[in-house]
């Protein structure tokens, strides 16, 4: 089994409450929380998204030319 990585544009929508733990989070920053936070967000994709070309994983055809999508 082959693997790529790919940088993905998100969006998350929480609630006011959500946000400030969010914004706690980061200042602590407490990533088991962040994750959890997100985690539990609503989440869509809908921004830039591409295959980076320093990636070693990735079959970029040309290197320093990352592939978008």
């Amino acid at each position: 089994m082959k693997k790529i990585w790919a940088r993905v544009g998100m969006t998350y929508e929480m609630s006011e409450k959500q946000y400030a733990e969010l914004s706690d989070a980061i200042k602590n920053e407490d990533d088991e929380k962040i994750k959890d936070i997100l985690d539990h967000a609503h989440h869509y994709k809908n921004g830039e998204t591409y295959l980076p070309a320093e990636a070693d994983d990735n079959p970029n055809l040309v290197d320093d030319v990352d592939v978008y999508y």
